[in-house]
């Protein structure tokens, strides 16, 4: 990642320095492909954080529940409470 961002740093740098046309294409092009590895790898990475943090709330839920079995149980422990018209 960080050699990517170096080489398109680079390339930001003769793009500047270049004053004809068709060298600033070229190093145009090149900052734009840098650009695009740079954003798949950004985009991947960011996908693996909300990975580990889905993955990480759901083990803390499963914790949660683990420790408190009967937390979750109903209040009326199976009464049935009939409705007469």
């Amino acid at each position: 990642m960080n050699q990517l961002l170096n080489e398109r740093e680079e390339q930001i740098r003769k793009l500047t320095e270049n004053s004809d046309e068709a060298g600033k294409i070229k190093y145009g092009q090149e900052i734009l492909r840098f650009n695009k590895q740079i954003d798949e790898l950004l985009n991947g990475m960011r996908l693996s954080i909300i990975k580990d943090m889905n993955q990480f709330r759901y083990q803390k839920q499963s914790v949660k529940r683990y420790r408190n079995r009967y937390g979750y149980i109903p209040k009326h422990n199976g009464a049935f409470i009939d409705k007469r018209d």
